[in-house]
């Protein structure tokens, strides 16, 4: 019995779906632990701002150092541990670009819009990131979107209905929500 050209067109497209899927779920198990240091890091930071104002300047530069730090070494771990092919390679090359690109925003942003209050500096960096998850979704994968909408949805409403321990809402559900995407994206 032999086999239609149909038929074979339509197992080529399952096969193709198949390993389309297999890069998507290679991607979110190299996404997620970053994700997820990330989360510890808002969870922590925020909320030694909340709790102990006097350290939250301390607390980020010392948290964004060590996620700094952690990020870069997932990376090169990635890249070295040969599960990333030579045109993967130029792809994470672009994201490194990508992100010092994003870290160089940040200040500028900062030093071209004024001096903010710490409430409104802390939702403008956490809108960017979250909006940044948003932008590159598209070729992680929808959940990378996902984890990004919903960090922006949380900044935005404890910006403007969270008076009181604003910035435990934002260790709660900014970081909250990072650690939790960083957990779905392991478990698939």
């Amino acid at each position: 019995m032999g086999l239609s050209k149909d038929d074979a067109v339509a197992a080529l497209e399952v096969v193709g779906e198949a390993g389309d899927r297999m890069l998507t779920l290679k991607r979110y198990s190299r996404v997620a632990p970053v994700l997820m240091t990330w989360g510890f890091i808002w969870l922590s930071a925020n909320s030694i701002t909340d709790f102990a104002p006097g350290w939250s300047d301390d607390a980020w530069l010392v948290g964004t150092v060590v996620g700094v730090i952690i990020s870069a070494l997932f990376g090169f771990w990635t890249i070295r541990s040969g599960a990333v092919s030579r045109s993967r390679r130029d792809m994470n090359r672009r994201y490194g670009m990508t992100a010092v690109t994003i870290l160089c925003l940040f200040p500028s942003v900062l030093s071209v819009i004024g001096p903010l209050t710490p409430r409104q500096s802390n939702a403008l960096i956490s809108l960017l990131w979250a909006f940044l998850y948003m932008v590159v979704g598209p070729w992680l994968g929808w959940r990378v979107f996902a984890i990004g909408a919903v960090a922006a949805a949380a900044t935005l409403f404890g910006y403007w209905s969270v008076q009181q321990h604003y910035y435990l809402w934002m260790a709660v559900c900014g970081g909250g929500s990072l650690i939790a995407g960083g957990v779905w994206l392991r478990k698939i």
